[in-house]
């Protein structure tokens, strides 16, 4: 198994962790109540990675599918492009970055549909994170939402999913101390 494997893994399972602790620390009202106008819920921005995730795994099972399966490299790295963009998207956030419109919340679900969502996509990354430990995920490059001629490999969009679960797991955090 390659070693990013597990660490995204682990991190993803970190996420799905902090979510569900969040979701259980205050009633249904709470989560779903903006700490300010112009900020999101805590519920939002769970909505939010679930929307993300699930964008991302449609594009990367058919980027994947359509790609040569080519034996991975001994050592996996990310391309300098994807730690930037991993490192734009770390918490703690120092600059608010608009979110594409396919990934903006809409009317949210009741907290337990919400986490269900939740939790099946990001079951999904990890289950497809896990397909892919077997080839190269250096080679093969998806478009980020940022726009189609901005491309970074399948291991830069895993780690950047991780890094944006972390930063928007933060800000809903923030959004319920806020409370």
């Amino acid at each position: 198994m390659q070693v990013h494997t597990e660490k995204l893994r682990l991190e993803f399972l970190d996420a799905m962790a902090a979510a569900k602790e969040l979701a259980s620390r205050v009633d249904n009202d709470a989560f779903r109540r903006r700490p300010a106008d112009g900020s999101w819920s805590a519920a939002e921005c769970i909505e939010h990675l679930s929307l993300s995730a699930e964008t991302f795994v449609r594009r990367l099972r058919r980027k994947i599918e359509a790609s040569k399966k080519e034996k991975p490299r001994r050592g996996e790295t990310l391309s300098w492009l994807g730690r930037a963009y991993v490192w734009l998207l770390e918490p703690p956030v120092g600059r608010k970055l608009p979110a594409p419109t396919a990934f903006v919340p809409g009317a949210v679900a009741e907290r337990a549909v919400l986490m269900a969502r939740f939790e099946r996509t990001h079951r999904e990354l990890i289950a497809l994170i896990e397909e892919t430990d077997s080839f190269d995920r250096t080679r093969i490059k998806v478009p980020t939402p940022v726009g189609k001629w901005m491309r970074i490999s399948v291991l830069d969009a895993f780690t950047a999913l991780a890094a944006h679960a972390r930063r928007h797991i933060w800000q809903a955090q923030r959004a319920l101390r806020s409370l």
